[in-house]
């Protein structure tokens, strides 16, 4: 497995894991909180093209967490993983549209329960955070 901080901090938050095959690796962005433009910017310091980032998993909402995440996921077609609570706060706080659920590319998961990406298995837990 491989993992790179693209940042952290209140400008920005999203880390990048890679495992499995060389030639065909499973690779996750956890949270995306910067513009796509300075996402694509990190990604390409460590020589990963966008379009091979295989899924978004949102930890929460706040913004420096998850302000970049749909307009990365509609650029690059990237499907977006979050709970239903971090769906409808995403809509309260206007950062996507309703209609974004019927493209396909958001995942509704529960964070109780595992769920797969690829041949990856993951298995959510929640936290509290203020």
């Amino acid at each position: 497995m491989k993992f790179a901080s693209l940042g952290s901090g209140s400008e920005g938050n999203c880390w990048l894991f890679e495992c499995g095959a060389e030639k065909a690796p499973t690779r996750l962005m956890v949270d995306c909180g910067f513009a796509v433009k300075e996402t694509v910017a990190r990604l390409d310091r460590v020589g990963v093209d966008p379009q091979t980032v295989d899924a978004i998993i949102v930890t929460h909402e706040h913004g420096d967490h998850i302000g970049g995440v749909f307009k990365f996921s509609r650029k690059f077609g990237t499907p977006v993983y979050l709970t239903h609570g971090t769906w409808r706060a995403a809509l309260r706080s206007r950062l996507t549209e309703p209609d974004y659920l019927e493209t396909g590319r958001v995942v509704l998961i529960d964070s109780h329960s595992p769920f797969q990406i690829k041949k990856l298995s993951l298995h959510p837990f929640p936290v509290p955070h203020d």
